[in-house]
């Protein structure tokens, strides 16, 4: 029997939550469907090598990468008409695209391509685009919201991984609520319990202290900044010294450097980490301040993984993790500080570098539920083997 080609686009192969999330959903097709993976601009050698191991076929749209603005442009346009013809000539019976320059070139792509059979085209959005666009610039909100609603209402559906993520697009940027349809992000339980198990020697502690833990890019978007000196108050208030570990890295790895040194907070950089399972389970508590997300992996991992955790409410996925995913309504109002039997919910705020009362808040109401906490008595919808894999299944029946 001959298999269909499905075809799968991503803007970056860089091993960002997208692309790694757009690999395990191949993967779920990849028993009855022939896979091709591609990308706008040019991936990593380690992005390629998970993408052979996979026993998958990277096609690629460009042979140079292009620097600068103009250059990223330049490698857009390039990667377009290389994509176009890879369309016309592949004989696919599906298009997954990921991020929006991917999705909005798929669907141009393919209407350009005039083909005699029609190719399904399924369009992922990983993240809430009102406040990814708006914190650039009104200008750049406008242009997204005139772009999208023209090209998203063309797909044969919208998935984004969070009902925060799926009300903005309808409400926000004019896609049909008909047309989007929302899948959460899926775990591999058993690899990440398997890691949480490896041995890991995190700074040591004195007994009555606790160790918290953030995980994610150094950069505005996760708001460590405004983490390090709430963290620090809390200290600073309660008398205690517990100590704050920060994985990753980016931009900002410099100032906070200087800001750990400069007020003697008790928090550590430890760049990117391999192991991240490891470092949640060994932790008390996990952290998450962002201004924005789509569906924070590090936090289901660390919800999955039994880690209490106190969490910024912001746009998107923390609410439905925290709460089992019994509250997906964005328009109920929370108190300031919410608690769950996974842990703390508190009000998000858009400051990057001022303290966040509210965490300050949180962390001095937890300090004896976190001490209390049981990892094994864990209950949550995450620990279902068929979480976030199921829909996918049926998306081509």
């Amino acid at each position: 029997m001959k298999k269909n080609k499905i075809l799968f686009l991503v803007d970056k192969m860089e091993n960002g939550g997208a692309e790694r999330q757009m690999l395990k959903i191949a993967s779920l097709y990849s028993n009855e469907n022939t896979i091709e993976i591609t990308s706008l601009f040019t991936p990593t050698q380690s992005m390629l090598n998970k993408v052979k191991a996979l026993n998958f076929v990277y096609i690629p749209l460009q042979t140079k990468s292009f620097s600068g603005t103009i250059g990223k442009i330049r490698q857009l346009f390039a990667s377009y008409n290389v994509l176009k013809s890879v369309i016309k000539n592949g004989n696919y019976f599906a298009v997954f695209s990921f991020l929006e320059w991917s999705n909005v070139l798929s669907i141009s792509a393919i209407n350009s391509c005039k083909k005699t059979h029609q190719i399904k085209s399924f369009l992922n959005v990983r993240n809430y685009l009102s406040n990814q666009y708006g914190s650039k610039s009104g200008l750049k909100l406008f242009l997204a919201k005139k772009i999208l609603a023209y090209q998203y209402n063309q797909a044969n559906l919208v998935i984004c991984n969070s009902n925060a993520i799926k009300q903005d697009l309808v409400n926000n940027f004019d896609i049909s609520h008909t047309n989007v349809k929302v899948i959460y992000n899926s775990l591999n339980l058993q690899k990440i319990t398997a890691d949480s198990q490896s041995n890991i020697e995190p700074k040591a502690t004195n007994n009555n202290d606790l160790t918290f833990i953030t995980c994610g890019r150094l950069v505005d978007q996760k708001q460590v900044h405004s983490l390090l000196h709430s963290f620090h108050k809390y200290n600073l208030i309660t008398n205690r010294n517990d100590q704050l570990l920060i994985i990753g890295d980016g931009e900002h790895k410099e100032s906070l450097t200087n800001i750990i040194s400069k007020y003697k907070i008790n928090a550590t950089l430890l760049g990117n980490q391999d192991n991240v399972a490891a470092w949640f389970y060994r932790a008390d508590c996990f952290l998450l301040n962002s201004y924005f997300e789509g569906f924070p992996n590090v936090l289901a991992e660390a919800i999955a993984l039994g880690t209490y955790s106190i969490v910024a409410d912001c746009l998107s996925g923390p609410r439905e993790i925290m709460t089992n995913f019994e509250i997906t309504d964005y328009n109920l109002t929370l108190p300031s500080v919410y608690k769950t039997q996974l842990g703390v919910l508190y009000q998000s705020q858009k400051n990057a570098y001022a303290i966040n009362p509210y965490l300050v808040e949180a962390l001095q109401q937890s300090t004896k539920n976190i001490k209390a906490h049981s990892k094994s008595n864990i209950k949550t919808q995450l620990h279902n083997p068929e979480f976030g894999i199921t829909p996918w299944l049926t998306l081509l029946q």
